[in-house]
């Protein structure tokens, strides 16, 4: 496999990709049978968000061609939820990059944005679990 994912690379010359990640169970090592390649992009800032779709079908596609027994899942994670990108940044495996001060600022700014916003989210995390300890998991009054 790791032969052909070097070959990948040579897809992602052809379009505006400004780096890319394997992540999932092929970055860690783990795949089963049945797991496909899940493969994130960073397209340049310059296309707008009406072309991802058409960018990730036409990538998967070539993907499909060269990898024909392993399902791909292509996505373009300029605008990816946070919680999404720090996973891509600490979990998964650069496969190419053809701008790397780009790539270097903006996994940077995923750990700073997550930092930032760390303190945030443990205490909404406790809050929430707090209600359920209260008044469990559904809405409804509170217990007395």
């Amino acid at each position: 496999m790791q032969i052909k994912l070097n070959k990948i690379k040579d897809i992602f010359t052809n379009y505006p990709i400004e780096f890319s990640y394997v992540y999932g169970s092929m970055a860690k090592g783990t795949p089963r049978s049945w797991s496909d390649l899940d493969i994130a992009l960073i397209v340049t800032d310059n296309i707008p968000p009406e072309q991802y779709l058409e960018i990730e079908t036409d990538v998967s596609k070539k993907i499909d061609e060269l990898l024909p027994n392993v399902e791909s899942d292509v996505r373009i994670f300029n605008y990816a939820p946070l919680n999404f990108k720090i996973q891509i940044v600490q979990e998964g495996k650069l496969l190419y990059s053809k701008n790397e001060n780009k790539r270097v600022n903006f996994e940077t700014q995923v750990r700073d944005e997550y930092f930032d916003f760390l303190p945030l989210r443990k205490e909404y995390q406790t809050s929430f679990l707090k209600g359920i300890e209260k008044g469990g998991l559904l809405w409804s009054t509170p217990k007395k």
